[in-house]
């Protein structure tokens, strides 16, 4: 027998966790990946992914069988379950821009069984992660993801919410050059289609945001 996908085991030890704290809401690749499998036609782009992140409310942390260990520099706890990591971001504690206040009513429970962010939350989080980690590896992972989403984002929304910039409006506009690209490993014609298709997702929300926040020169 060939070993079990990386993805189907991060993601079946994820339903676990979820069936032990209701109220996580998975972020990142994961999270990512489990919204595209959902989507006929890109289920193909769900990539791997070799960890689990996820938000919770201090409530849900006493679900978890684990005691995760504290990571005080990066506001975030850890945890290894049958060799896979989780980062765990605590209500309250974490830096992330989208407070778990906000994701978990924007959130959605997938047929796969897991919690998800919504695409909105998802792709705000990305971005952020995208502009600190630009031209890095992990950098471009973020920009293949924010295409994913993009390709999966039939729930987005077309009212921003206040955590948008016209700075992470911009981050997500060059991840999506230089992600298509990844994604299409190379075939230009192939790219253009995924770069297109995630630019047209993306319009409503980026107008919006700029028709809110015009900037100095507008």
């Amino acid at each position: 027998m060939g070993e079990e996908p990386r993805l189907e085991r991060v993601t079946q030890l994820a339903r676990s966790v979820q069936a032990a704290c209701p109220g996580a809401v998975f972020i990142g690749g994961v999270a990512v990946a489990a919204r595209l499998a959902e989507t006929p036609g890109h289920a193909d782009l769900a990539g791997e992914t070799h960890d689990a992140d996820l938000m919770l409310s201090g409530a849900d942390l006493a679900g978890l069988i684990e005691t995760p260990t504290s990571n005080r520099r990066l506001r975030k706890r850890e945890f290894v379950r049958e060799g896979i990591a989780f980062d765990v971001y605590v209500q309250g504690e974490h830096r992330l821009i989208v407070p778990y206040e906000d994701a978990y009513p924007a959130s959605t429970l997938l047929p796969c069984g897991l919690r998800v962010a919504s695409a909105e939350h998802l792709l705000l989080l990305k971005a952020e992660a995208f502009s600190d980690r630009q031209g890095t590896a992990p950098g471009e992972k973020d920009a293949q993801d924010i295409v994913r989403v993009l390709l999966a984002a039939g729930d987005l929304s077309c009212t921003p919410s206040i955590y948008w910039s016209a700075e992470s409006v911009a981050d997500v506009r060059v991840a999506v050059r230089s992600g298509a690209v990844g994604l299409a490993a190379g075939n230009a014609w192939h790219a253009a289609r995924l770069r297109r298709a995630a630019e047209a997702a993306f319009g409503p929300l980026a107008k919006a945001v700029a028709e809110r926040d015009p900037g100095p020169d507008a």
